[in-house]
């Protein structure tokens, strides 16, 4: 059997999009930013504006560079959930996405960024 890694691929953002945010795809195909209740395909690797072109780290591609909500703590081997402008929080009463493979403390402003690894 053959297997493929098309590594990052690169799509147009719909909105201004920050690096090491969670992002899904809208139904034109366009790059947005992922809220509370929707499946993430894939990490920013880099920032755009709005029309601009912006890569993608698919999250079934080993480990995610992704950032972590303001003001929360994540450590290795915590389980994830997807929290609001496409960053992740430590699990409380979502639904996982996957583990932490290390540590982290955001600040009010100042997001951390930290590898996972996604279900």
């Amino acid at each position: 059997m053959a297997t493929s890694n098309y590594g990052v691929w690169t799509g147009i953002a719909g909105t201004g999009v920050e690096p090491f945010r969670l992002v899904t795809l809208d139904a034109g195909g366009v790059v947005q930013l992922c809220a509370g209740n929707e499946k993430p395909v894939g990490a920013t690797c880099g920032q755009a504006d709005g029309g601009g072109q912006i890569p993608v780290r698919p999250l079934q591609s080993g480990i995610v560079k992704v950032a972590v909500k303001a003001a929360d703590a994540i450590v290795s081997g915590d389980q994830i959930e997807l929290a609001n402008d496409g960053c992740v929080a430590k699990k409380n009463s979502g639904t996982a996405i996957g583990v932490a493979r290390t540590g982290a403390t955001s600040g009010a402003t100042q997001l951390a960024v930290i590898e996972a690894v996604f279900y």
